[in-house]
């Protein structure tokens, strides 16, 4: 007598291809949940995160650390290449004692804490104008302010520690490029020859780099066929600037928050 077979339960994601436009070596936790939901991740990133050629400015504003009584996170790419560079010029963890450390998000905060940072603010959503928010409410005034960034990046937190009160020291800590041009054939493919496609931008740099893959003409046929998970007010912006739509906002830069909310929408969409 054959026992009965057991229904076998459909995961949130069964059947569905989701485009991921982080940098390679940031995709891993996005693309790992949506494999554990069953779906299928399109690693495609759309921006490269490059060492700058010129490091005179940052190496100065680091060899003067004892001077500086706050710093200003606003990726974890920012993290990354400031504390590599200081390593490099033999900057311990200890010159950051004392150090005011604010991050745009969670992701940004683990990071700098991984390098033995103690992070005091970090906004409850992840975005450069919440991260603005929470500087306006600080006491600022006369003090000095890293602002390590990329040099494609925004300044709302920037304008806000000005604003504050704050002397400012901007300095390009990373460079920000578009797909390799393979990347960007394979992108033009998606987007162009399926009927639908789902893709997550984390980045406002990556959503306009996606978009300039495109014609204008072509740009009409995508935004036809597009669902857009964004990271964060500020991303959304930035696909709305392109004039693509955005169905899917997630305030938490995690993978599990990201594809909470691509769940989420699917669910309530399937059932419309």
């Amino acid at each position: 007598m054959q026992s009965a077979r057991m229904p076998v339960t459909a995961l949130p994601l069964d059947n569905r291809r989701i485009i991921v436009t982080r940098p390679e070596e940031q995709a891993g936790e996005i693309a790992e949940e949506i494999r554990r939901l069953g779906g299928t991740p399109v690693v495609l990133p759309m921006i490269r995160i490059l060492p700058v050629e010129d490091t005179s400015e940052l190496d100065r504003a680091l060899q003067q650390l004892e001077n500086i009584d706050a710093v200003i996170f606003t990726s974890l790419n920012a993290v990354r290449h400031t504390m590599k560079r200081a390593a490099l010029l033999g900057i311990g963890g200890t010159a950051w004692d004392g150090k005011e450390v604010y991050a745009v998000g969670s992701r940004t905060a683990h990071v700098a804490r991984e390098y033995g940072l103690k992070v005091d603010v970090v906004p409850a959503i992840h975005s450069g104008a919440e991260l603005a928010a929470s500087i306006s409410s600080r006491p600022l005034r006369g003090k000095r302010v890293l602002f390590p960034r990329g040099n494609m990046g925004r300044d709302d937190a920037l304008q806000a520690a000005v604003a504050a009160g704050a002397e400012v020291i901007p300095v390009v800590a990373y460079s920000t490029a578009g797909p390799e041009e393979s990347v960007g054939r394979r992108m033009r493919q998606e987007l162009l020859e399926r009927a639908s496609s789902l893709v997550i931008f984390a980045s406002p740099s990556a959503a306009r780099h996606c978009a300039q893959l495109f014609t204008e003409e072509e740009q009409m046929i995508v935004r036809n066929r597009l669902v857009v998970a964004a990271i964060g007010s500020t991303t959304r912006d930035a696909v709305l600037s392109v004039h693509w739509p955005v169905q899917i906002l997630a305030d938490e830069a995690t993978g599990h928050g990201m594809v909470s909310a691509i769940t989420k929408y699917i669910h309530t969409h399937s059932h419309a």
